[in-house]
């Protein structure tokens, strides 16, 4: 072209190549972006899930540590209000209450973090985009559940 004085044409040509060049790459970008983004959704969707699926395991437990510790409080209530004042004439009935009281194992409630921690570990919760329930469960796994923590360790300690 460039022999035949077929400039102008030629100069056509070339920006026509490079307008169909940077169009395929844009579109590339957003199809890249679009699975970027479906990707992070999915992984932010699991990672709900798994939270939910850990929450539920706690409160399960929570419902079997309540349970298991029911006795050993109202065991704690009468030998504090009923049979306080006289030991002699209620000592088969203190002395089983203390039995239960003292004896019965403890159970202390571990929360599980799996979840949670996985998505600190990758940094990921930063990308995250449901912020208020994003600082809401770092609330619960951070404060809330590592104080619950600390008090079991000081119970175990004390009971184990």
């Amino acid at each position: 072209m460039i022999q035949k004085n077929r400039i102008s044409k030629y100069i056509l040509y070339a920006i026509g190549e490079i307008i169909l060049v940077v169009i395929g790459v844009l579109i590339a970008l957003q199809i890249n972006n679009w699975n970027e983004n479906r990707k992070q959704s999915i992984a932010e969707n699991e990672f709900y899930k798994g939270v939910k699926d850990d929450l539920l395991q706690d409160l399960e437990f929570l419902n079997y540590v309540q349970k298991y510790t029911k006795p050993k409080i109202d065991a704690y209530h009468l030998l504090n209000s009923k049979y306080s004042k006289d030991y002699v004439n209620n000592k088969v009935e203190i002395d089983s209450l203390m039995s239960i009281y003292l004896f019965s194992g403890q159970r202390t409630f571990y929360p599980v973090s799996g979840s949670f921690k996985s998505a600190i570990a990758g940094n990921e919760i930063n990308t995250y985009s449901q912020k208020p329930l994003i600082q809401s469960i770092i609330k619960l796994y951070s404060s809330n559940y590592d104080r619950l923590i600390d008090n079991g360790k000081i119970v175990d300690d004390r009971w184990g």
